[in-house]
């Protein structure tokens, strides 16, 4: 039973990490930022950072 619980939260924690690289993404395209690939790889990797940084550093 554990394992499965622990797989799930494994699995919700991707997807709101995805869905958070995402709007960056989308956000970043919008205000016509050329690093917007480079915010969501940062975004994916390093989630609970850069999406503040990036909320900061926007124009």
């Amino acid at each position: 039973m554990f394992h499965l619980l622990h797989f799930g939260f494994g699995i919700t924690g991707f997807v709101i990490t995805l869905l958070v690289a995402i709007w960056v993404y989308n956000d970043a395209q919008r205000r016509a930022d050329s690093n917007s690939i480079l915010w969501a790889i940062g975004t994916f990797f390093c989630c609970p950072i850069v999406p503040i940084i990036y909320l900061i550093v926007r124009k």
